[in-house]
């Protein structure tokens, strides 16, 4: 591929070459298992690449630099998805599962519709918050972070939702999250370090013009001016570049709205400098900055230093009532299994009946807690379906001679 020349040799490489030249690596290693790959993920994943290029052109960013009214990162988010990613895939090829997608969705943990929903208006009025399968929902602003997160098991492993929002979300997720909160689901908040993203966890916890916040504590699970030097530290060691943040703009003043969800050094921060009467400058930190392979761990030292419960265990009496109709649908399944390989269906209570007691499952409630420690990405049900499912194993033969002997069949027939 040819060199740009026109602002002269002496600048060294343009940007574009030296992100066409990295691509390939940085698709590697942000593409999700699924094959899926989110553009500002594999944003972040060409940035680190280029920042620790041996080719960087430094001449050529202190030249766009010099022009402009303040030091600006050298390379920017809007340029690469709407120049570098569209002009690669016409001059290379297409990237296979970029994702562009910027509607909400949530995914909840250990139902059966084990995939993502669409959160629209009908969905919501028709919505019914499950018991016992998960007790928190976690808010993600960045669609891609979340995709992570359920890729990952976390949702599983910690018993909660996940909603992926392109920002700021809609009316729709607003008003799920308030049926979540009255139900007494936790709400937690993961976001940017930047003014959007406080604004994000303010509008949940106290509302704005269009819908009123959630009436419970939200827990506030964001990049915090506190997490930086941990995370600088962490991804200097893995990547080689520091977690440094961007410069941003803004032209508008600090909305009061954020000021109470915020330290005195943060609000310092976020407001930044003045380049002029309309123009603020700042620093801001973003999820998808941090590295695709750290991003789980950070989210799970999060909820660790809340003090978060990681696994749901409903009541012993919701647990004992649940297994109970676990063990009788067992049997009536064994039956089932049993008629089918004998004749007719008009034997499952009798069945029931003869063989409840059997099951035997002991301490309930200490089986279950042992066997979420050693499986923390299994739900209580799971659990307890487990070990019914070995003693309707133990007992099928049992089962099957009963039925015979109920409806004596030649087994010469």
């Amino acid at each position: 591929m040819g060199e740009v020349s026109y602002l002269g040799d002496n600048l060294g490489r343009t940007y574009k070459s030296i992100m066409y030249e990295v691509m390939p690596a940085a698709i590697e290693a942000e593409r999700a298992p699924s094959g899926r790959l989110d553009v500002r993920g594999l944003f972040y994943s060409c940035r680190r690449l280029y920042l620790n290029h041996p080719e960087r052109p430094r001449a050529r960013e202190a030249y766009y630099a010099a022009r402009k009214k303040g030091p600006e990162n050298p390379l920017e988010f809007h340029y690469f998805k709407n120049k570098v990613t569209v002009e690669y895939q016409q001059d290379v090829g297409e990237i296979e599962g970029l994702d562009r997608k910027a509607m909400s969705d949530i995914y909840q943990s250990h139902t059966i519709d084990d995939d993502w929903n669409k959160i629209a208006t009908a969905f919501v009025e028709d919505f019914e918050a499950p018991e016992y399968y998960y007790d928190k929902v976690l808010f993600v602003e960045k669609r891609g972070v979340a995709e992570d997160l359920a890729e990952a098991r976390f949702g599983e492993a910690w018993d909660l939702s996940i909603i992926a929002s392109p920002g700021f979300g809609s009316e729709a997720d607003r008003n799920l999250l308030r049926l979540f909160a009255a139900e007494g689901y936790q709400i937690l908040v993961l976001h940017d370090l930047d003014v959007n993203g406080l604004a994000i966890l303010a509008n949940i916890q106290d509302g704005n013009h269009r819908v009123g916040g959630v009436d419970a504590e939200v827990v506030d699970l964001g990049l915090r001016l506190a997490d930086i030097p941990d995370l600088d530290r962490r991804v200097r060691d893995e990547a080689g570049v520091g977690f440094d943040g961007e410069d941003a703009t803004r032209q508008k003043a600090l909305p009061e709205t954020i000021l109470h969800h915020v330290t005195t050094e943060e609000a310092a921060l976020l407001t930044g400098t003045k380049r002029n009467q309309k123009v603020w400058q700042y620093k801001r930190y973003e999820l998808n900055e941090i590295p695709a392979t750290m991003r789980v761990p950070f989210v799970e030292r999060k909820l660790e230093a809340a003090g978060l419960r990681r696994k749901v265990i409903p009541p012993e009496s919701y647990l004992g009532e649940t297994a109970s109709d676990m063990v009788e649908s067992d049997i009536e399944n064994e039956t089932e299994w049993a008629i089918d390989r004998v004749l007719g269906d008009a034997i499952k209570a009798d069945m029931v009946e003869k063989f409840k007691a059997r099951y035997d499952l002991g301490d309930l409630l200490g089986y279950v807690e042992r066997g979420l420690k050693k499986s923390p990405s299994s739900s209580w049900r799971s659990v307890v379906r487990d070990r019914i499912d070995s003693r309707g194993s133990a007992l099928r033969n049992e089962i099957e001679a009963a039925v015979r002997e109920y409806l004596p069949v030649d087994d010469d027939e």
